[in-house]
């Protein structure tokens, strides 16, 4: 009998292999090895196609050639399946659409335009991309609204569709992109998911009826009828997940004079009177004003729940004159909720919209290029967009008070934001 005949090839540690031809070797191979073995055997067939200088290489500074094998092997083959707008469309338009929408742009994104019944996933920062590729967080934990943690956790009979603004091809995105992040979760998870080919723009081009923004929820139910059914169960932390109380962030200078932070924050006596801050603002119904007798820190409380039915906006003013007032005096100001994160940057979001004359979406990326973990709940986020609108229509009334003044005075004063609220 002939000996057997063995191949050295490169492998992708640059060792020599061998392998055994013939069917008595495949023959003891089972199904899933054998599989595993045509997978080693095309990337040292590929490997070996490569330039010389590019084989064995690991180096960042290595062969562009294979940089990209790299980029593509990280997206995690095999390709994921794709629907048009018109196939998600049929799914949704039924009476149980047993389909989850999952919207993987930034919350304020989300809540300018989404798919109506969208749940928003943020994963949009480095920190929370790193946590989610490291297994840390889940597809759950990075939902923005307890709704949307419940529609999750109800996913395993169901598919998953995520979507962003305009992706067509998925295979055209980094491997950090949080569309490509979120699929690939889901599918370790053993979730069947698919992405919208198209994103939103493509499905509001054709559906534009099955797009909605948070303030178009708010304001359809003024009454806050929407959760009124959940009222009975909503705490006072509702919004601040566990898992976004154990990511421990220092409180955050905001201005000069203003800080936003947490409880811990406004509990640390040290901190305050390094940062030389004098004023705190305490936007929670339940924890306490820590040194207000044994200090001269000046408090205000604003009691407010961070949920649904809180309205916010109606203690604007108050927390404003509040602020206004120690800036007046040269002192420091910091604003504190439970984590940091909701009811708190509401304020500070809030505050600079009215004495910064900023946008809500400039306002909102100021305050979280500089604290990335903030996410005012959607019942917030639509209050901050009628406040917007009450701050437009103020200074829209003031102009045309000044343009009537102009033939009794020539030199008529520039109507501004202070005097126009």
């Amino acid at each position: 009998m002939p000996p057997e005949v063995t191949h050295g090839f490169t492998t992708a540690t640059g060792r020599a292999q061998p392998v055994q031809d013939g069917p008595s070797a495949a023959a003891r191979l089972d199904p899933a090895v054998r599989q595993d073995s045509k997978a080693t055997m095309a990337h040292a067939m590929f490997t070996l196609g490569l330039p010389p200088s590019c084989r064995g290489k690991s180096s960042k500074n290595g062969c562009p050639i294979k940089r990209q094998v790299n980029n593509i092997i990280s997206k995690e083959s095999p390709s994921v399946e794709s629907v048009t707008p018109g196939e998600l469309f049929k799914r949704l338009d039924c009476e149980y659409p047993a389909v989850v929408l999952v919207d993987c742009r930034s919350f304020l994104a989300y809540n300018k335009r989404h798919i109506d019944g969208a749940v928003n996933v943020n994963c949009t920062n480095c920190f929370t991309k790193r946590r989610l590729q490291q297994g840390k967080l889940s597809i759950d934990d990075l939902a923005t609204s307890d709704e949307g943690r419940e529609a999750l956790c109800s996913r395993s009979d169901k598919d998953v569709v995520v979507y962003d603004e305009d992706t067509q091809v998925i295979d055209d995105l980094p491997s950090n992109h949080p569309t490509l992040l979120v699929l690939n979760s889901l599918r370790k998870e053993g979730t069947r998911a698919c992405f919208l080919k198209g994103g939103l723009n493509e499905f509001q081009n054709h559906f534009a009826r099955m797009c909605i923004s948070s303030a178009e929820m708010v304001n359809s139910a003024p009454d806050a009828s929407i959760c009124r059914s959940a009222a009975g169960v909503i705490s006072d932390t509702d919004y601040t997940t566990i898992k976004q109380k154990e990511i421990d962030i220092p409180a955050t200078q905001l201005l000069t004079f203003l800080y936003v932070g947490n409880e811990k924050d406004a509990a640390d006596l040290e901190f305050l009177q390094q940062e030389r801050i004098g004023n705190v603002l305490n936007v929670t119904q339940s924890v306490p004003c820590f040194h207000q007798e044994t200090s001269n820190i000046n408090y205000k409380r604003i009691s407010v729940r961070d949920n649904c039915l809180a309205n916010l906006k109606r203690h604007f003013e108050e927390a404003f004159v509040f602020i206004e007032a120690a800036r007046r005096r040269h002192e420091k100001v910091l604003i504190h909720c439970s984590g940091g994160i909701s009811r708190s940057s509401t304020v500070a979001i809030a505050y600079i919209m009215r004495y910064r004359g900023m946008a809500m979406s400039k306002a909102y990326n100021l305050v979280k290029s500089r604290r990335t973990i903030i996410n005012p709940n959607l019942n917030f986020v639509g209050q901050l967009a009628a406040y917007e609108k009450t701050i437009s229509s103020a200074i829209s009334s003031q102009c045309s008070r000044q343009i009537k003044r102009r033939t009794a005075s020539p030199h008529p004063v520039p109507p501004t934001l202070e005097t126009a609220l």
